[in-house]
């Protein structure tokens, strides 16, 4: 099923355009990277072995006798960078289908996204601003009635999963700057997902105290939290409860630290029973300390099962330690493990 509309008309013949007739069109239209070197330079050798063997769309530009490449921008600018060099007439004149003006500026993003879904492989960015016009163009489109469709027919053409296309949708409502940090891998979509409640003003001002650590998942929590006009937050100065405002929240968000953390030990064979026994002690030793709390939520072990099998068959550590150590009522271990504990 097309997703672009069916008034859209192409010339129905293939014109031959003068190449300094011929001009990009604005990256806020086409926001495609542009190729990299190598890959620039594939497509100038193509160009001058095989030619120009797809025609580039075109439409005519508010100034006489200019046309704006819809698709193609990456030929055009290889077909100037062979022209300045050779100065052959062969590149140009440019095969051009001529797209007629007028067209909904949401559909000329609709042609430009299509026909580089095609052949591209996305950046981030790239997947994130197509879903966007995707959804666009479809809500409009009265072929497809509900939001189900919308994202399967996006999910389709671009190559990714329903869920991952609402989750990208679900990213419209952050501001230029947090959309920019996300292009950018700086801030992950789980602290997007937070921020994107709030008004644009907030969100900017929460990245800017925050700076590089966006990514700190239980401050911006923190931040984005909402209180009421009789809320209280406690000082950690005078351990007393006093009125919440703004700069007390942020204060309260930054002096926040993790609950848990990781610890990761590598260790010889030899010495593998006697850290289970060491961290043993240590959860005894808590739990002791704290009678109410479960030992094996504040201590959780993670091991290589694999290895842990090898060591009991050959009697390294014994099955009473890594049962008490690692295992749970609910743990998920293999067969051959379960057996040999018995």
């Amino acid at each position: 099923m097309s997703i672009l509309d069916d008034s859209i008309r192409f010339s129905n013949s293939i014109e031959y355009l003068d190449l300094n007739n011929l001009k990009e069109i604005d990256t806020d239209t086409n926001f495609f990277s542009f190729p990299d070197n190598e890959s620039f330079l594939d497509l100038v050798s193509s160009i001058e072995i095989f030619g120009v063997l797809y025609p580039l769309i075109v439409m005519r530009s508010d100034s006489d006798g200019d046309y704006d490449v819809i698709c193609g921008r990456n030929r055009l600018l290889a077909l100037r960078s062979i022209y300045k060099d050779k100065k052959d007439q062969g590149y140009f004149k440019v095969p051009c289908i001529i797209l007629e003006r007028d067209v909904d500026p949401l559909l000329i993003q609709g042609i430009i996204v299509s026909t580089n879904l095609s052949y591209r492989k996305l950046s981030l960015e790239d997947r994130i601003k197509s879903v966007f016009i995707l959804n666009d163009i479809l809500v409009k489109n009265k072929k497809h009635k509900n939001e189900y469709n919308v994202a399967s027919t996006i999910a389709k053409k671009i190559g990714i999963t329903r869920n991952t296309v609402n989750s990208y949708m679900e990213l419209k409502g952050l501001s230029k700057v947090a959309l920019g940090l996300v292009y950018k891998k700086h801030m992950n979509l789980k602290i997007a997902k937070l921020l994107v409640r709030q008004p644009h003003e907030k969100q900017d001002e929460i990245i800017k105290i925050l700076k590089n650590d966006i990514n700190n998942f239980i401050r911006v929590k923190a931040l984005v939290s909402k209180y009421g006009p009789q809320s209280s937050i406690l000082d950690e100065k005078t351990k007393t409860a006093v009125p919440i405002t703004w700069e007390r929240q942020v204060e309260f968000a930054m002096n926040l630290i993790p609950q848990k953390t990781t610890i990761t030990i590598t260790v010889e064979q030899d010495l593998v029973e006697e850290v289970l026994e060491k961290v043993l002690d240590v959860k005894k030793n808590y739990i002791k300390h704290h009678p109410t709390k479960n030992g094996n939520k504040c201590l959780k072990i993670g091991v290589n099962q694999s290895h842990m099998e090898q060591y009991l068959k050959r009697g390294i550590i014994k099955k009473e330690v890594y049962k008490e150590v690692v295992v749970k009522k609910d743990d998920g271990m293999n067969n051959v493990l379960k057996s040999l504990l018995g």
